[in-house]
Formats: C-alpha cells, structure tokens, sequence
C-alpha cells in the first residue's frame, strides 16, 4: 500500500490533536515565545522613589523607573504628565526658559538608551532632547543656519539672539534691527534642540546630551549614581 507525503502531514498532525486533547491543552503550533518582560514573570517591573539633593520646579524629585524588559523601559521624574505642544511660536513647556540639556521635563517618559542589565546592575542614559521631538516637528518656519553639527537650517537664524526692554527677546534682522520672538523658542531653537531640513525639524536623538544612570537593583530595594545625585528607588508589589 502506498502512502502520501500528505497522508503522513495528515496524520501527525492528528496525532498531536489527539495528545493534547487528552491532557486538556491547547496546542498553539508555531507559535514563538513571548520575549522576556521587566522580571522572571513577564511581569512589568515599577520603581518609585527619589533622588538625594534634587528638586524639580513643582519641588519634588520623585523619580519613576518602569522595565519593560531587563534593560528597556522609561524613567519619569515627578507626577502627571505636561501637555502635549500646540504653539510653534512659544517654547514648551509653558515657562520654559533655558533648561534644554539641564533639568529633565517634569511627567515626560524618558525612554532608557543604551540599557544593559548584567546581574543586580542596571545602566542606561536619557537623551535629554527627546521631550522637545514633538515641538520641533511643529516648527514649520527654518532659516539658513550653520549648526556646531554642520546642519544647513535651525528654528532661529544665526544671526544674534538679544534681549531687549521688560525682558522681550528676539533675533537680528542683519541691518541693526531685532525680529521679536517669544523667549522660550528663541532659547530652545539657539540651543540646537531641533535639528531641521529645509522641509522642518525633529530632534535627534543621537546628538542630544545623554544623563548616564548607574544602579544596583537588591532585592525589593535600588539605589545608584545619577548626574543629579543619588538615587533611591523601591520596587512596587
């Protein structure tokens, strides 16, 4: 008797059904394994705590670390979240002025770059531009202007930023004269925040200032060096 390739497919393929069904499982034939999570579980990983010495501008200096994976994730300092930019003419956060590559964005989920876990130890930086992507992408107005990266185009030309009476700011025009423009975007686009085309602007992520975290995660309990100070964190149940 003679039997097929496709008869013997067929057949093996029973065989599985029949094993299965009788230990009441389900068989998902093919299916890959789900990648590793924040701990052994699978399970997201939270941290909440705070780093020595640091305030934010609410005065707090609560810090969130959530894991995703073993070295992904995000870190969050302080609570809430800012509102989303809206308003290319001003620079964002509401307020801002001058903290571009310094303070981190209070509420804002830092991605974790460059993560290793190996062991208890657990480093990563933050790329301290990476709030500003969605604002720079509203920035539709760019001007010819060399960068320190050699970009051809910034949000500002560079022709001189100043500051003039009850504190207005703006940009020389090149005849003597100054072209006002709302402080916070003057600061963020002559800070090279945004890196722009001749089509608009984004960040770039690579060339942001990067903040180095360093810690030693022991049991329920975390603490490491930060460039803000040190920082403390304990894991959530």
């Amino acid at each position: 008797m003679k039997t097929t390739c496709a008869g013997l497919v067929l057949g093996l393929l029973a065989c599985v059904g029949v094993f299965a069904g009788c230990r009441g499982e389900t068989l998902d034939v093919g299916s890959a394994p789900e990648a590793a999570a924040g701990d052994a579980s699978g399970a997201p990983e939270t941290w909440t705590g705070y780093i020595e010495s640091f305030q934010l501008p609410s005065g707090g200096g609560d810090v969130t670390l959530t894991l995703s994976g073993p070295a992904a994730g995000t870190l969050v300092f302080g609570s809430g979240s800012p509102a989303p930019p809206t308003d290319a003419s001003k620079g964002w956060p509401d307020g801002y002025r001058n903290d571009a590559a310094g303070k981190p964005v209070e509420g804002f989920a830092f991605a974790l770059v460059d993560g290793h876990r190996t062991g208890e130890r657990l480093t990563f930086s933050i790329a301290m531009h990476e709030p500003w992507k969605a604002w720079c992408e509203l920035q539709t107005e760019v001007h010819p202007a060399e960068t320190p990266w050699g970009d051809a185009y910034n949000c500002v030309p560079n022709t001189g930023t100043r500051t003039g009476a009850a504190g207005a700011c703006g940009y020389g025009d090149g005849d003597g004269g100054i072209v006002p423009m709302e402080c916070g975007k003057l600061e963020l686009c002559a800070a090279h925040v945004c890196r722009c085309t001749a089509a608009g602007c984004t960040v770039d992520l690579a060339r942001s200032p990067k903040k180095a975290f360093d810690i030693a995660l022991a049991g329920d309990r975390a603490s490491g060096t930060t460039p803000f100070g040190t920082i403390r964190l304990a894991r959530r149940p």
